[in-house]
């Protein structure tokens, strides 16, 4: 289960690539190897804005893999999938919505949880 069903991260179009936009957390209630959890872009978010960003399958961390263009979009909704490491895999979802600051303050970068 995610800490949060939902997060949102509002980001500068400067933001460094590699950058870390933000650390999901899931936690599984299990034990053992079972317990171990394992995230992912789900779906249609890991075919279509796989080449923007990556989330570390152990760390969570979601991470910014070419720099952003507002020109092009200035907003995107991202799935996250989270799954324990079970027989039956079970698979949890957070949404992280991406949002550009109007005017961005220098050296600033601000995270919403909802």
């Amino acid at each position: 289960m995610f800490d949060s069903p939902a997060y949102n991260v509002t980001v500068r179009e400067d933001f460094p690539v590699d950058g870390v936009l933000l650390t999901l957390h899931a936690s599984d209630a299990d034990r053992g190897p079972n317990a171990e959890v394992v995230y992912s872009l789900a779906g249609s978010t890991a075919a279509e804005l796989g080449h923007l960003f990556r989330v570390d399958p152990a760390s969570g961390a979601l991470t910014l893999q070419r720099t952003l263009d507002y020109e092009t979009a200035d907003e995107y909704a991202l799935l996250v999938a989270a799954s324990d490491r079970g027989p039956s895999p079970t698979l949890v979802y957070a949404k992280v919505m991406r949002h550009r600051l109007a005017i961005p303050p220098p050296g600033r970068l601000t995270f919403h949880r909802r």
